[in-house]
């Protein structure tokens, strides 16, 4: 059924400028990641402690400790129900100008978990990374609030 309603959602423009506003807003603050899986495969903890992201307006900042990993802008598309698609547009560093389409699916007001595709690959409509897709899900936790 999503598969039907992503496209409508994205293309009728069915989610109005205020939902859009209203779910950039609620990603602002700090993320940790507390789970991560590329390619469907699980990655071990230690590979993301320390991992977090830091959304401000339409900006997103990716650190590893201290380090700057990667940055870009953030562009909620559609909201349906729990499920948010949206669009970072690297900024910095090898991706520069390469937008990513992905899926974020809230969990509460205080975790949710993003499915990300490479540029030029179909919007994820669930929130799932199987062998060789080349997909990044995270799990993220609020730090903030």
């Amino acid at each position: 059924m999503l598969s039907v309603l992503l496209p409508i959602a994205l293309h009728a423009g069915l989610s109005d400028p205020a939902a859009l506003a209203r779910e950039t807003k609620a990603f602002a603050g700090t993320w940790a990641v507390t789970g991560m899986v590329m390619n469907g495969i699980e990655i071990p903890e230690g590979a993301y402690k320390g991992m977090r992201f830091e959304f401000a307006e339409n900006k997103v900042n990716a650190y590893h400790g201290k380090d700057l990993i990667a940055d870009g802008k953030f562009k909620v598309v559609a909201v349906v129900g729990k499920k948010v698609w949206f669009d970072i547009a690297m900024g910095k560093g090898p991706d520069e100008g390469k937008t990513f389409p992905g899926v974020n699916v809230w969990i509460d007001g205080k975790a949710f978990k993003s499915c990300l595709a490479q540029p030029n690959q179909k919007r994820p409509v669930e929130v799932v990374s199987e062998a060789n897709d080349r997909r990044a899900v995270f799990e993220l936790k609020r730090m903030d609030k």
